[in-house]
Protein backbone atom coordinates (compact mmCIF):
# COMPACT_ATOMS: atom_id res chain seq x y z
CA UNK A 1 0.00 0.00 0.00
CA UNK A 2 2.83 2.39 0.89
CA UNK A 3 4.47 1.70 -2.48
CA UNK A 4 1.22 2.53 -4.31
CA UNK A 5 0.93 5.83 -2.44
CA UNK A 6 4.53 6.68 -3.29
CA UNK A 7 3.91 5.91 -6.98
CA UNK A 8 0.75 8.04 -6.99
CA UNK A 9 2.58 10.92 -5.30
CA UNK A 10 5.49 10.69 -7.75
CA UNK A 11 3.14 10.59 -10.74
CA UNK A 12 1.34 13.66 -9.35
CA UNK A 13 4.65 15.54 -9.08
CA UNK A 14 5.67 14.51 -12.59
CA UNK A 15 2.30 15.50 -14.08
CA UNK A 16 2.56 18.82 -12.24
CA UNK A 17 5.95 19.40 -13.85
CA UNK A 18 4.48 18.41 -17.23
CA UNK A 19 1.68 20.96 -16.75
CA UNK A 20 4.20 23.66 -15.81
CA UNK A 21 6.30 22.79 -18.86
CA UNK A 22 3.21 22.91 -21.09
CA UNK A 23 2.17 26.27 -19.65
CA UNK A 24 5.70 27.63 -20.15
CA UNK A 25 5.71 26.40 -23.76
CA UNK A 26 2.28 27.92 -24.34
CA UNK A 27 3.39 31.28 -22.93
CA UNK A 28 6.55 31.17 -25.04
CA UNK A 29 4.47 30.41 -28.14
CA UNK A 30 2.07 33.22 -27.32
CA UNK A 31 4.95 35.69 -26.87
CA UNK A 32 6.48 34.54 -30.17
CA UNK A 33 3.13 35.01 -31.95
CA UNK A 34 2.64 38.41 -30.29
CA UNK A 35 6.00 39.54 -31.68
CA UNK A 36 5.11 38.12 -35.13
CA UNK A 37 1.80 40.00 -35.11
CA UNK A 38 3.39 43.29 -34.08
CA UNK A 39 5.98 42.93 -36.84
CA UNK A 40 3.22 42.11 -39.31
CA UNK A 41 1.27 45.23 -38.31
CA UNK A 42 4.38 47.31 -38.95
CA UNK A 43 4.83 45.65 -42.36
CA UNK A 44 1.20 46.38 -43.25
CA UNK A 45 1.69 49.95 -42.01
CA UNK A 46 4.71 50.29 -44.32
CA UNK A 47 2.75 48.90 -47.29
CA UNK A 48 -0.03 51.43 -46.62
CA UNK A 49 2.41 54.32 -46.28
CA UNK A 50 4.16 53.34 -49.51
CA UNK A 51 0.84 52.79 -51.25
CA UNK A 52 1.97 49.26 -52.12
CA UNK A 53 -1.29 47.53 -53.04
CA UNK A 54 0.41 44.32 -54.21
CA UNK A 55 2.28 43.94 -50.94
CA UNK A 56 -0.83 44.81 -48.96
CA UNK A 57 -2.77 42.06 -50.72
CA UNK A 58 -0.14 39.53 -49.68
CA UNK A 59 -1.05 40.11 -46.01
CA UNK A 60 -4.80 39.57 -46.44
CA UNK A 61 -6.41 36.24 -45.63
CA UNK A 62 -7.02 34.11 -48.73
CA UNK A 63 -10.74 34.04 -47.87
CA UNK A 64 -10.88 37.84 -48.01
CA UNK A 65 -11.90 40.22 -45.23
CA UNK A 66 -14.75 40.19 -42.77
CA UNK A 67 -16.69 43.45 -42.59
CA UNK A 68 -19.16 43.31 -39.70
CA UNK A 69 -20.80 39.90 -40.33
CA UNK A 70 -20.10 39.74 -44.04
CA UNK A 71 -17.23 37.90 -45.69
CA UNK A 72 -15.89 40.00 -48.57
CA UNK A 73 -14.10 37.65 -50.99
CA UNK A 74 -10.44 38.26 -51.79
CA UNK A 75 -11.25 38.86 -55.49
CA UNK A 76 -13.54 41.74 -54.48
CA UNK A 77 -10.88 43.09 -52.11
CA UNK A 78 -8.32 43.00 -54.92
CA UNK A 79 -10.68 44.79 -57.33
CA UNK A 80 -11.52 47.42 -54.71
CA UNK A 81 -7.85 48.08 -54.01
CA UNK A 82 -7.37 48.80 -57.71
CA UNK A 83 -10.49 51.00 -57.90
CA UNK A 84 -9.46 54.47 -56.71
CA UNK A 85 -13.07 55.39 -55.99
CA UNK A 86 -13.94 52.35 -53.84
CA UNK A 87 -14.55 52.90 -50.13
CA UNK A 88 -11.77 50.41 -49.32
CA UNK A 89 -9.25 52.36 -51.38
CA UNK A 90 -10.37 55.70 -49.96
CA UNK A 91 -10.38 54.45 -46.36
CA UNK A 92 -6.84 53.16 -46.78
CA UNK A 93 -5.19 55.92 -48.80
CA UNK A 94 -7.25 59.11 -49.26
CA UNK A 95 -8.54 60.91 -46.18
CA UNK A 96 -9.95 63.94 -47.96
CA UNK A 97 -12.17 62.01 -50.37
CA UNK A 98 -13.07 59.44 -47.70
CA UNK A 99 -14.17 62.22 -45.33
CA UNK A 100 -16.14 63.94 -48.09
CA UNK A 101 -18.08 60.76 -48.85
CA UNK A 102 -18.46 59.39 -45.33
CA UNK A 103 -18.30 62.28 -42.83
CA UNK A 104 -22.00 61.94 -41.97
CA UNK A 105 -21.36 58.37 -40.70
CA UNK A 106 -18.75 59.51 -38.15
CA UNK A 107 -18.87 61.61 -35.00
CA UNK A 108 -17.07 64.94 -34.74
CA UNK A 109 -15.01 63.38 -31.94
CA UNK A 110 -13.55 60.78 -34.33
CA UNK A 111 -13.60 62.20 -37.87
CA UNK A 112 -12.98 59.79 -40.75
CA UNK A 113 -9.35 59.55 -41.79
CA UNK A 114 -7.53 57.06 -43.95
CA UNK A 115 -5.27 54.38 -42.52
CA UNK A 116 -2.44 56.13 -44.36
CA UNK A 117 -3.05 59.42 -42.54
CA UNK A 118 -3.43 57.58 -39.24
CA UNK A 119 -0.03 55.93 -39.72
CA UNK A 120 1.63 59.08 -41.05
CA UNK A 121 0.76 60.81 -37.78
CA UNK A 122 1.48 57.82 -35.54
CA UNK A 123 5.15 57.05 -36.00
CA UNK A 124 5.40 54.52 -33.17
CA UNK A 125 1.94 52.98 -32.73
CA UNK A 126 1.04 51.38 -29.42
CA UNK A 127 -0.17 47.82 -30.04
CA UNK A 128 -2.09 45.49 -27.78
CA UNK A 129 -2.42 41.85 -28.83
CA UNK A 130 -5.14 39.58 -27.47
CA UNK A 131 -5.66 36.01 -28.56
CA UNK A 132 -9.28 35.20 -29.24
CA UNK A 133 -8.94 31.53 -30.06
CA UNK A 134 -6.37 28.94 -30.99
CA UNK A 135 -5.68 30.54 -34.36
CA UNK A 136 -7.17 34.03 -33.97
CA UNK A 137 -5.77 37.25 -32.55
CA UNK A 138 -6.94 40.85 -32.29
CA UNK A 139 -4.44 43.69 -32.48
CA UNK A 140 -5.54 47.09 -31.23
CA UNK A 141 -3.44 49.93 -32.63
CA UNK A 142 -3.63 53.15 -30.64
CA UNK A 143 -2.59 56.70 -31.34
CA UNK A 144 -1.62 59.35 -28.80
CA UNK A 145 -3.84 61.77 -30.74
CA UNK A 146 -7.32 61.93 -29.15
CA UNK A 147 -9.13 62.39 -32.49
CA UNK A 148 -7.74 59.07 -33.77
CA UNK A 149 -10.06 56.20 -33.07
CA UNK A 150 -8.04 53.04 -32.25
CA UNK A 151 -7.74 50.54 -35.09
CA UNK A 152 -8.72 46.93 -34.39
CA UNK A 153 -7.43 44.31 -36.77
CA UNK A 154 -8.30 40.64 -36.56
CA UNK A 155 -5.73 38.11 -37.69
CA UNK A 156 -6.15 34.42 -38.50
CA UNK A 157 -3.28 31.95 -38.40
CA UNK A 158 -3.48 29.66 -41.39
CA UNK A 159 -0.80 27.43 -42.91
CA UNK A 160 1.68 28.66 -40.30
CA UNK A 161 1.24 32.37 -41.09
CA UNK A 162 -0.84 35.19 -39.69
CA UNK A 163 -3.15 36.85 -42.21
CA UNK A 164 -5.34 39.93 -41.83
CA UNK A 165 -9.00 38.87 -41.69
CA UNK A 166 -10.78 42.01 -40.53
CA UNK A 167 -10.10 45.64 -39.76
CA UNK A 168 -10.29 47.44 -43.08
CA UNK A 169 -13.46 49.08 -44.31
CA UNK A 170 -14.19 46.82 -47.24
CA UNK A 171 -17.74 47.94 -48.06
CA UNK A 172 -19.59 51.15 -47.35
CA UNK A 173 -18.26 53.81 -44.99
CA UNK A 174 -17.65 51.59 -41.96
CA UNK A 175 -17.55 48.08 -40.60
CA UNK A 176 -19.49 48.09 -37.41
Amino acid sequence: MFVILQLLFCSYLVSGEDNKTNIDKSLQQQKLWENELKSLVLEIREAILKHDVKRLLSYIDGDGLICTDTQVPSAEIENNLKDKSSKLYLSLFESERFAKECADKYSAEYPPISEREFFMKVVDPKMNVSFTGQSWARVTISSPLPQHYPREWLFHRTNGKWRLSSGFISRGCSCG
